[in-house]
């Protein structure tokens, strides 16, 4: 029998390369049997890239010499400055904490500032003549004009030896004073550094305070400087409204002397004032609007006149 060789030799080789094929792909892990599908041999090329991409990627780790550039400096100083606290600014935070900024309405807002400003103006005021000294005969050749405030309103307040006194003054009662009325009880350090520079013969308005019961806070009248500053006796004295217990800070308080001249026959009231007060108008400078809760200011000459030929209906 003849036997065909040639053919049995070419089966067997095919059956050898498979087992070539399986052992190379022993380590990987369990498949199914077969050719992997395109998918499959997709998503493997992609796994090989993205895990090659960071080697290709990697910076270079060699040491430069001189200065590290400025953005790895920036890089140091953060991961440095993590946890630590934020460098301290010189200086002093300002009174009233971080900010004073108020969330109040726009006359609240400005009480808190002005309060500010005059807290912090009080000793370096009250150091302009020092304690116990008159400030010297002002030299300025023009009329000069105030604004001085009195209490309308009835106000029971108790003096440090238990007296009770009502400190409502109007210009009703200045008219029938027939002696000078000292104007005592000024507290403030820019008041009285004012009532200082003032000087006989000089005018100012009366201007009556508060607004209850239907009342409007506004100027009232005319009153004239007849006597200069001099010491205010009512801080000595424990019965009165003006006590200073502080023996030491009696002397930089003073008064002058005051005389009714004339009351308005309708009062100027403050909102008919402030309808003046913008910028351009003529009592857009006015120190009764910058420094509101001062009980004695100064008035311009322009803004005296304004007032007194502009606003003044008559008199009584």
């Amino acid at each position: 029998m003849k036997m065909h060789i040639a053919p049995l030799n070419t089966k067997t080789a095919a059956p050898a390369k498979k087992r070539k094929a399986a052992t190379k792909a022993a380590d990987a892990p369990a498949t199914k049997r077969g050719r992997p599908s395109k998918a499959a041999a997709a998503a493997t090329k992609d796994d090989d890239d993205e895990a090659e991409e960071p080697a290709e990627k990697a910076p270079v780790t060699a040491k430069k010499g001189g200065r590290p550039a400025k953005g790895a400096a920036k890089a140091k100083s953060a991961v440095e400055g993590k946890g630590k606290a934020a460098p301290k600014k010189r200086g002093r935070p300002p009174k009233g904490g971080a900010t004073t900024k108020s969330h109040a309405d726009e006359e609240a807002a400005e009480a808190q500032l002005e309060d500010e400003l005059v807290e912090k103006n009080d000793d370096a005021d009250a150091e302009g003549a020092g304690i116990g000294e008159l400030a010297p005969p002002s030299t300025s050749k023009s009329k000069r004009y105030w604004l001085m405030k009195a209490e309308q309103e009835d106000r029971e307040e108790r003096a440090h030896n238990g007296t009770v006194i009502n400190t409502k003054f109007t210009i009703d009662n200045l008219r029938l004073k027939t002696t000078p009325e000292l104007w005592d009880g000024v507290r403030s350090a820019q008041a009285a550094k004012i009532m200082r520079s003032m000087r006989k013969g000089e005018l100012a308005f009366f201007y009556a305070s508060g607004g209850k019961q239907g009342r409007t806070p506004g100027i009232v009248g005319i009153m004239e400087v007849v006597s200069e500053a001099e010491h205010d006796v009512t801080t000595a004295d424990e019965g009165a409204y003006g006590y200073v217990e502080a023996e030491g800070q009696r002397g930089k308080w003073y008064v002058v002397g005051v005389e009714f001249r004339k009351k308005l026959s309708k009062p100027i009231s403050l909102k008919e004032l402030q309808q003046h007060r913008d910028v351009g108008g003529a009592l857009e400078k006015m120190q009764l609007f910058k420094q509101s809760r001062l009980s004695v200011s100064e008035v311009s000459s322009t803004e005296w006149d304004f007032i007194t030929e502009k606003l003044v209906e008559g008199y009584e």
